[in-house]
């Protein structure tokens, strides 16, 4: 009876004692990828607002910048895409940014210094 109590313990503790780790090791995964993609998921909603906030844009309508609006407007037709919103940098610098969660929550940045520096054709092979 002790030598199968002994090969019992022998035998079967370290495997179910490696048993024990993998599921262990296997939760522990399953919980990370889950924190990991709910996190994903938190920082995709906000990115684009915070990416907006740290650049100091403005919004800009159709009488603010009629030329810019007129230009995006015929690229978006051409390329059947949603209408993005549409911000300026008042920074002499020629700079642009698209900012999007999805297709129907784009955002074209564009710095002043690219909106007076350019001709319509440049603006619009830049954009």
């Amino acid at each position: 009876m002790a030598v199968a109590t002994v090969a019992l313990v022998v035998l079967v503790l370290p495997a179910a004692l490696l048993l024990r780790s993998v599921v262990a090791v296997l939760v522990a995964v399953l919980v990370a990828l889950a924190l990991g993609a709910a996190a994903v998921r938190l920082v995709g909603r906000g990115s684009a607002s915070v990416a907006l906030a740290a650049t100091g844009a403005r919004p800009v309508g159709a009488d603010d910048e009629p030329r810019l609006h007129n230009l995006v407007d015929g690229l978006r037709v051409a390329m059947g895409v949603p209408e993005p919103s549409l911000w300026v940098v008042e920074d002499p610098s020629p700079n642009v940014l698209a900012v999007a969660r999805n297709a129907d929550e784009s955002a074209l940045v564009v710095t002043r210094g690219l909106l007076d520096g350019l001709t319509r054709v440049e603006l619009e092979a830049v954009l």
